[in-house]
């Protein structure tokens, strides 16, 4: 995200992490919440869900990271980068426990070169 997306009474998305790390995104509807921007200014975006009394800040030059010290909620552009960043989240534990679990002695010689090059790129 760029703080160009953002424009005042737009509507966004925010996932509500009850202060659990976003390592650990589980998709419930009750979490996500729709909000909508209420100033976007040099450094915070500021966000007011819908139906409720406050206001959220997010720091626009760390990584859209909610301001505080144990942030609850993630900020999104809409629902499907919500549903996205879960599935990604979910790929990559899924990858780690692969890996963790020394399953790589079952692969073969193209397989692994396949890992290995995928690898490579994303380490660049």
């Amino acid at each position: 995200m760029r703080k160009e997306d953002f424009k005042k009474g737009q509507r966004v998305v925010l996932y509500c992490t009850n202060g659990r790390s976003s390592a650990k995104m589980v998709l419930e509807e009750r979490r996500i919440l729709p909000a909508v921007v209420k100033s976007v200014g040099r450094k915070y975006i500021t966000v007011s869900p819908e139906n409720s009394c406050f206001d959220i800040q997010f720091d626009i030059e760390n990584n859209f990271r909610e301001k505080g010290n144990w942030p609850q909620y993630i900020l999104f552009l809409n629902n499907e980068d919500v549903i996205n960043e879960a599935k990604r989240i979910e790929l990559q534990m899924d990858i780690k426990n692969f890996f963790n679990s020394r399953n790589v002695d079952n692969l073969s010689l193209t397989d692994l070169k396949r890992v290995y090059e995928i690898i490579k790129r994303g380490s660049l």
